[in-house]
């Protein structure tokens, strides 16, 4: 069975759940130095080549059966 998802908080420190350990992938515009997901709750922090925030995180476990989540679009302001 594929890992299950889920979006916890969207920050430069992003936080998600998976039911399931395996390796992290990232699409669009975010990147994270973070490439392995534990079952439970992740904490990464989070890098853009734009100032929009968007793109996925796919999670795939050793059986190669992943999960995609959609990271929600955020906007990180300058002080």
């Amino acid at each position: 069975m594929a890992p299950i998802l889920t979006e916890i908080t969207n920050k430069p420190e992003y936080i998600f759940s998976s039911s399931e350990a395996g390796t992290i992938t990232y699409g669009g515009s975010c990147s994270s130095s973070t490439t392995f997901a534990i079952s439970g709750n992740n904490t990464i922090i989070l890098y853009s080549s734009t100032e929009n925030y968007s793109g996925t995180i796919t999670v795939t476990n050793e059986q190669g059966e992943s999960a995609e989540l959609i990271i929600t679009p955020f906007i990180v302001e300058a002080l």
